[in-house]
């Protein structure tokens, strides 16, 4: 696998009113080891809908479905708790912490990496909950 198959980002639609409220995005892009980054970005008018929740869960669908990805990761800053509790809905995983890495005011903030692995994802198609029920 050389180059990504397009597309590898999209943007996050809200079909009531048509209006973008967002977008989601392979990146990092690493074709031997099968594997990629992942960043979202939800404007306050999207959210609380469970519009970011479907969006990711299409966007790393399509990733392992469609682009034959194996390992999809991404990084959560500590101060954004409603996006991990959306990536750990679609069965994203915590590895670890970077600590202190973004200078924030007079404050340092942690970051919190967690990735999913084509197994996992085949295994519940981005709703672990129900797998575990």
């Amino acid at each position: 696998m050389d180059a990504p198959p397009q597309p590898r980002h999209a943007r996050t639609v809200d079909r009531a009113t048509g209006v973008c409220v967002g977008e989601v995005v392979l990146n990092d892009w690493d074709p031997v080891d099968r594997s990629c980054n992942f960043r979202t970005l939800l404007t306050a008018s999207g959210r609380d809908r469970g519009l970011g929740t479907e969006a990711v869960r299409l966007i790393v669908g399509h990733g392992f479905e469609g682009l034959g990805l194996h390992r999809i990761s991404l990084e959560v800053f500590a101060f954004n708790p409603r996006a991990r509790r959306t990536y750990e809905k679609v069965g994203f995983i915590v590895e670890g912490v970077l600590r202190q890495v973004l200078h924030d005011g007079d404050d340092w903030v942690d970051a919190v990496v967690m990735s999913i692995l084509a197994p996992e994802w085949a295994a519940h198609r981005g709703q672990p909950e129900r797998r575990d029920a």
